[in-house]
């Protein structure tokens, strides 16, 4: 019985993963629930990340910052900022002072041709849009890489 409660568990999670599955966090987790389920990459706040509270004046959204640490994107290691809007996870940032020429390709491949698409030589900027997951999801490539999620109802 207590196999079936796991399972379920496991199974309503990830319905609701952030960009399908690409990284393993659910939008609407509070930071206590991040930071748990982060298994000790994240920790409380944003002190010396760099990361900053901001407006999304698009929408009219008031994100903080309330967890800061590492993920994994494509096997490569990422600072990242989580971000949230009255209690709740609605932004994902990441940094890496390294290049990925090789996120787009990938991007690509999991979610199809972007909605907006832009190649300059200081940089590779595309948007994409998860549907089913409700994320939009950001690429700015140059010589470092950023992934923004950002939560889309």
């Amino acid at each position: 019985m207590k196999f079936l409660g796991m399972v379920a568990m496991v199974a309503a999670a990830s319905s609701a993963q952030v960009a399908g599955g690409l990284i393993d966090y659910s939008w609407g987790m509070t930071p206590a629930q991040v930071l748990e389920h982060s298994e000790g990459t994240l920790k409380e706040g944003r002190s010396g990340s760099g990361f900053i509270d901001f407006r999304d004046y698009d929408n009219g959204i008031d994100y903080k910052v309330g967890n800061v640490g590492t993920i994994t994107i494509f096997d490569r290691t990422m600072d990242t900022g989580f971000y949230y809007s009255d209690g709740k996870l609605g932004q994902i940032r990441t940094y890496r002072k390294e290049a990925c020429p090789d996120f787009r390709f990938k991007l690509k491949a999991r979610y199809g041709e972007p909605t907006k698409e832009s190649d300059y030589p200081s940089g590779y900027y595309a948007t994409w849009i998860d549907a089913a997951s409700k994320t939009e999801i950001r690429l700015m490539a140059s010589t470092d890489c950023r992934v923004f999620l950002v939560r889309k109802d």
